[in-house]
C-alpha cells in the first residue's frame, strides 16, 4: 500500500517523506526503521551512527538503509545543502537533543526528537525560539500518545463512560536488565533517570487528557546518580488527585487506571488495543476500542505502529502544515516544568543511621567487579555512602545496572578473561572487591579462576593497595557434623560452582603469598540474605506462594545465614587491615536451623507447606531429571532477550522473522503468549513437576557449621544487624515488592 492509498478516505495525500536520522541505537532499530519500512520510506532514509556494533545491526537487518558513520556534527550542513532530507529525526542520546535539534533547524530542516525534547524547560522554550525564527517545525517523539488504548481511552472519557472522575493511578515499573538496549549512555548520570526517561510520557498524557497539572509532592531514590524508582503526586485544575509511580527496577502494576462515579478505565500498559471498563457498584466489565486507531493505515495495534503513525503525523506536519495531536516545544516545556519542580522538591525514605556502628573506609577510588549483582549492588551503596572518590563496576553489559545506577557510580565495558580490558578497568584504583564469577555455561569455570588470575595480575601491575576477593563457604560444603575454620581443607560441595571457587580461593592465597607487597585477602560468606537475594529471600516466598516449596526432613539441616550489610562491613574490614594480607575469612552471622531461617520469608504459606524426606526428595529428582520438550526449548528461546535480539539482528534470521510476523500475525501472537509477562517483579524460580526437589541441596538436613571466630579476633568484625532484625528488613522488602502481599 502506498500512503496515497492509505489516505485516499479524505485524508492528506503524501509523497514519500525523505529522512536524515541522527543516531542508530535499540530505538532506532527496533521501531523506527520497521516504521519507516511499513511506510515505504526505507530506500529515502539515511543514519548517521559512528558506534561501529550499532550501524553493522543497521546494515544487517536493513540492507536498503545507507548508513555513514560521519559525526552529526560534521555531516549536517552538507545534508541540508543536498535537499535530499524533508527533515531529521534525532535519537542520539538525551544530552544531545537540544543543541542537535537547533542545528538542524538552523540548517533548515525540520525535527522530530526522541523525548525528552531537551534537558530542561528553558532549552526546550529555546528549541521552539530556533524553530519560529528558522520558519521550520520541531515536535518531540511522545509516541504512546498514538496507541489505540489511549484512543479509546480519551474517547470513553469524552463519552462520559467514567462519570465524575475521581482518582486517577500510574505505575509503571520493570527492570531495566530486560530492555532491548546495551548502551552504556541510558543509565549515565547526565541523562536522566526514571522520571525524565519514563514518567514524562506520562505527564504529557495526564496534560493532555486533563489539562494543566499541579504538582503536591515528589520522592525517589536518588543517592548521586540517577533516580531508579519514583513517586509523583499532582492534582488537576479539577482537584482530580494523580499518582504517578515509575520503578526501573522493580516491576509495578503497569496501568493507567482512571476511576469515576460511574466506572473505572483501565489502560494496560503491557497492551496497546483497549482499555477495560469496570462499571461502578455493578459486577459488569467490558473491552473499549476503537475502529480505526490510526489515520496514517490500517496497522495492527502494536507498539511499533504508533511509531509509523508519528512518522505520518511528522510527515503531514511538515508538508502540508499543522500539528495535531504532535508535542510542540511549549508542550514539552510544561512537562519538564513539572519535573523541575519535582527535582526541586524531592524527598527520600529515611535511613538508619549506622555511621558509627559500621566500619569505614577512607574515600579513595574503587573497583567493584560483579557489583551490578546481589552482594556487589549493596557493597556499591555502602561505599557510595562513604563518599569514595569514584567507584568503577566493570559490566559485561550496561542492562545489568539496574540496581547500582541511583549512585555515583561509573559502569565500563570490560572483559575480565581480556587481559588489557581487565587491567584498563582497573586503572587508578586503590581498593579492588572481586565479586564477579561464571554463573553458566561451559566458560564459567573460567571465568572464575582465570579472571580472578587476571584482575589478581592487573592489581599489582596498577600498584593497587588491596583485593578482597569472594568467595564461598561452599569450598568447605562436604563436611559434616562439624565445626568448619578456614585451616581445614577444601571440600567443595554443588559440583563444579564449588570446585572452581575452591581453586579460585586457593590461587589467591598463593599469590598473596608471592606478593606481599599488595594486600590480598579472601572473604568466604555462608548464605547471603536481605532485600534482593535470591537463593535466601526471593526464592523461597516466590516458591512457597506457587505451593512448590517442602521442608525437608522437617527443616532441621544447620543454616549459616550472614546479612548482607554485614558481609559487606567484613569486606570493608579486610581491604583496610594489613593483617588481612593472605588470609580467608569465614563471614556467617549465627547458626538457625532451615526452618528457623526460612519461616518468616514463607509466613503466609506455613500451614501449606508439606515436609518430604530425603529419600522422597531424591525420588523426585530422578523423576525430573531430563524431561525437558522441544517446547520447553522453544520458550527458553522466546524468553531470552539475548537469543531474539540476537535473531533479530542476523541478516537472514532477522528478515525471516519479520516477514513471519507480517504474514502470520496471530501464530505471532500465540507464540508471543509463551514470553513471561514482562512487567515481573523478579523473575520466579520456575520449578517443574510438583516440588521444588532441587531444593534439598541448598535447604537439606546439612550438620555443618561455619566459624567466623577468625574474622572477628583479625578484623574486629561483629555483625551490627542480628538474624531478626535482618530477616524483618527482607520481609518487608518483599512486602513492598509484592512478593508478599
Amino acid at each position: 500500500m502506498s500512503i496515497a492509498e492509505l489516505s485516499s478516505n479524505g485524508l492528506v495525500h503524501l509523497e514519500p517523506f525523505r529522512l536524515l536520522i541522527l543516531g542508530g541505537g535499540a530505538i532506532v532499530a527496533e521501531c523506527h526503521l520497521p516504521a519507516l519500512k511499513a511506510l515505504r520510506w526505507l530506500e529515502n532514509c539515511e543514519v548517521l551512527e559512528p558506534y561501529a556494533p550499532n550501524a553493522k545491526v543497521i546494515r544487517d537487518r536493513f540492507p536498503s538503509v545507507k548508513v555513514s558513520a560521519t559525526p552529526y556534527q560534521e555531516a549536517l550542513p552538507e545534508k541540508a545543502r543536498s535537499g535530499r532530507f524533508d527533515g531529521v529525526l534525532i535519537a542520539l542520546p538525551n544530552t544531545l537533543h537540544a543543541e542537535a535539534s537547533m542545528r538542524c533547524l538552523q540548517v533548515g530542516l525540520s525535527v522530530l526528537c526522541e523525548k525528552p525534547l531537551a534537558m530542561t524547560a528553558e532549552e526546550c522554550r529555546e528549541v521552539g525560539s530556533t524553530a519560529q525564527k528558522q520558519g521550520r517545525q520541531v515536535f518531540a517523539g511522545m509516541v504512546r500518545r498514538f496507541t489505540p488504548a489511549f484512543t479509546a481511552l480519551r474517547q470513553a472519557l469524552a463519552n462520559g463512560m467514567a462519570g465524575d472522575i475521581q482518582r486517577v493511578v500510574i505505575e509503571h515499573g520493570s527492570d531495566c536488565k530486560h530492555w532491548p538496549w546495551d548502551t552504556e549512555t541510558v543509565l549515565r548520570r547526565d541523562q536522566g533517570g526514571c522520571l525524565v526517561n519514563m514518567g514524562i510520557h506520562f505527564l504529557d498524557l495526564l496534560e493532555w487528557i486533563f489539562g494543566s497539572l499541579k504538582p503536591v509532592s515528589y520522592k525517589d531514590d536518588l543517592a548521586g546518580g540517577i533516580e531508579m524508582n519514583c513517586d509523583f503526586r499532582l492534582v488537576t485544575k479539577a482537584s482530580i488527585p494523580l499518582e504517578l509511580r515509575i520503578s526501573w527496577t522493580r516491576s509495578l502494576a503497569n496501568v493507567f487506571k482512571i476511576e469515576g462515579t460511574r466506572g473505572t478505565l483501565t489502560a494496560d500498559l503491557g497492551k496497546f488495543d483497549a482499555v477495560r471498563w469496570c462499571a461502578a457498584g455493578h459486577p459488569i466489565e467490558a473491552s473499549v476500542r476503537t475502529q480505526l486507531p490510526f489515520e496514517s493505515g490500517d496497522w495492527q495495534n502494536t507498539f511499533e505502529s504508533c511509531f509509523v503513525e508519528q512518522l505520518w503525523k511528522f510527515a503531514v506536519a511538515v508538508q502540508s502544515g499543522g500539528c495535531r495531536d504532535l508535542v510542540t516545544p511549549e508542550v514539552a516545556a510544561r512537562s519538564h516544568d513539572l519535573i523541575e519542580w519535582a527535582y526541586r522538591n524531592r524527598t527520600r525514605p529515611p535511613k538508619a543511621n549506622l555511621r558509627g556502628l559500621r566500619p569505614g573506609l577512607p574515600p579513595a577510588a574503587v573497583v567493584v567487579t560483579g557489583g551490578t549483582g546481589f552482594v556487589g549492588s549493596h557493597l556499591v551503596e555502602r561505599l557510595a555512602e562513604l563518599e569514595m572518590t569514584s567507584i568503577i563496576v566493570p559490566v559485561r553489559n550496561f542492562r545489568s545496572g539496574s540496581q547500582i545506577a541511583r549512585f555515583p557510580v561509573t559502569m565500563k565495558r570490560a572483559d575480565l578473561l581480556n587481559p588489557a580490558s581487565c587491567r584498563s578497568a582497573l586503572k587508578g584504583a586503590k581498593h579492588v572487591f572481586h565479586l564477579a564469577y561464571g554463573t553458566d555455561g561451559f566458560n564459567a569455570s573460567r571465568v572464575t579462576i582465570e579472571g580472578t588470575r587476571n584482575v589478581l595480575r592487573s592489581a599489582l601491575e596498577e600498584g593497587v593497595t588491596s583485593v578482597v576477593v569472594f568467595s564461598t563457604c561452599t569450598v568447605w560444603g562436604e563436611y559434616q557434623n562439624m565445626l568448619v575454620t578456614e585451616d581445614l581443607p577444601a571440600r567443595p560441595a554443588l559440583g563444579n560452582y564449588g570446585r572452581s571457587k575452591a581453586q579460585m580461593q586457593k590461587e589467591c592465597l598463593e599469590f598473596a603469598r608471592q606478593h606481599p607487597e599488595m594486600r590480598v585477602s579472601v572473604v568466604a560468606p555462608g548464605s547471603v540474605y536481605g532485600p534482593r537475594s535470591d537463593l535466601f529471600c526471593i526464592t523461597p516466598s516466590t516458591a512457597a506462594k506457587a505451593g512448590k516449596f517442602a521442608w525437608f526432613e522437617g527443616g532441621r539441616g544447620i543454616c549459616n545465614p550472614v546479612y548482607v550489610a554485614n558481609l559487606v562491613d567484613l569486606a570493608i574490614l579486610a581491604a583496610q587491615k594489613s593483617d588481612a594480607h593472605g588470609q580467608v575469612f569465614i563471614a556467617v552471622d549465627a547458626q538457625s536451623t532451615w526452618k528457623e531461617f526460612l519461616s518468616p520469608l514463607v509466613e503466609p504459606w506455613l500451614d501449606a507447606i508439606p515436609n518430604i524426606s530425603l529419600e522422597e526428595a531424591e525420588s523426585l529428582k530422578r523423576a525430573s531429571e531430563r524431561n525437558g520438550t522441544l517446547k520447553d526449548l522453544m520458550k527458553s528461546a522466546i524468553n531470552s532477550p539475548e537469543i531474539m535480539a540476537s535473531v533479530s539482528n542476523h541478516h537472514f534470521l532477522g528478515r525471516l522473522k519479520e516477514e513471519f510476523s507480517r504474514i502470520f500475525p496471530a501464530h505471532r501472537q500465540s507464540l508471543l503468549q509463551f514470553r513471561p509477562v514482562p512487567d515481573r517483579i523478579i523473575k520466579p524460580v520456575q520449578i517443574s513437576g510438583g516440588l521444588a526437589a532441587w531444593m534439598a541441596d541448598i535447604y537439606g538436613p546439612s550438620t555443618v557449621a561455619f566459624s567466623s571466630a577468625k574474622a572477628r579476633k583479625i578484623l574486629g568484625w561483629e555483625p551490627h544487624l542480628p538474624l531478626q532484625e535482618g530477616m524483618s528488613m527482607s520481609v518487608e522488602w518483599l512486602r513492598q515488592t509484592g512478593i508478599i502481599d
